[in-house]
C-alpha cells in the first residue's frame, strides 16, 4: 500500500523525464536555428551540439545559412535535363536611357545574414518572389539608367550598381539576406542590329588586347 501512495509520483516524474528528452536538439556547423515560443520569437540559436527546448511551447525551425541561393531572372535551369536554360522572353526585354531595347537575362547569388527576419518578416511561399521581383526591378532600373552601349560593354559596373540597388530594396523589405553577386548571363541588342553590336564589341576587345600586348612589350624595353 506504501508503495501504491508513490505511485503517481512515479509516473509524473516519468512523464516529466519523456517530454524533457523531446526537447534536446541539435544545431550543425551551417545551420542556425530561431525558437518560437507560443508562436511568437524567442530567440536564434548558434551552431553547436545540443540545445533544450520546450516541447509544445517552443517551436524550433532550422535553417542552413551557409549556403550560396540563387535565383535565375530571365530564364531557367532548375528542373531541366541536363541543366539546359529555358528562356522566359517576357522577363528579358528591358529599356536603355538612349531609348533602345535589349534582351537580357541574369541570375542573383545570395545569402542568409538575418535568419530571424528571413524566416518570420517574409512568407515563405512568397520569399523566392519578393526576391525576384525586387531584382528585375533593381536591374532595369539600372539598364534605365544607362546607353545601350554601356550596357553591352560596361557590364562590371552595371553589376555592382544593380547590386547595391537590390540591396538596398531588400532591407527595406527586412529579407534577411545579404546580396552576394548580380550578374547577366546573356545581353543581345534588337536582332536588327545585332550583327552591327557584335562587331562593335570584337573591336573593342582587339583594341584592349593591343593595349595591353603594347604594355607588355614596354614592360620589357623599358628599364
Amino acid at each position: 500500500m506504501r508503495a501504491l501512495r508513490w505511485l503517481p509520483a512515479l509516473v509524473l516524474l516519468g512523464a516529466l523525464a519523456v517530454w524533457a528528452a523531446f526537447g534536446f536538439y541539435d544545431v550543425a556547423p551551417d545551420e542556425q536555428a530561431v525558437v518560437l515560443r507560443l508562436g511568437r520569437y524567442y530567440k536564434t540559436v548558434m551552431p553547436g551540439q545540443f540545445h533544450w527546448h520546450a516541447p509544445g511551447i517552443d517551436r524550433v525551425l532550422k535553417q542552413r545559412v551557409t549556403a550560396v541561393l540563387r535565383a535565375e531572372i530571365g530564364y531557367s535551369t532548375a528542373g531541366t535535363p541536363g541543366g539546359e536554360a529555358v528562356e522566359h522572353p517576357e522577363e528579358r526585354r528591358m529599356l536603355t536611357g538612349d531609348e533602345n531595347v535589349i534582351f537580357a537575362d541574369f541570375f542573383v547569388q545570395y545569402r542568409i545574414s538575418n535568419l530571424r527576419d528571413y524566416l518570420l518578416d517574409l512568407r515563405a511561399d512568397e520569399r523566392e518572389n519578393v526576391i525576384r521581383d525586387a531584382a528585375r526591378a533593381a536591374v532595369r532600373s539600372v539598364v534605365a539608367q544607362n546607353t545601350v552601349d554601356q550596357v553591352m560593354t560596361q557590364k562590371d559596373a552595371i553589376h555592382e550598381e544593380a547590386r547595391r540597388q537590390l540591396q538596398q530594396i531588400l532591407d527595406s523589405y527586412g529579407a534577411g539576406v545579404r546580396i552576394e553577386t548580380v550578374q547577366f548571363q546573356d545581353v543581345d541588342p534588337p536582332e536588327p542590329v545585332r550583327e552591327a553590336f557584335a562587331d562593335v564589341t570584337s573591336a573593342q576587345q582587339d583594341r584592349e588586347r593591343a593595349v595591353l600586348e603594347a604594355q607588355g612589350y614596354a614592360d620589357t624595353v623599358v628599364p
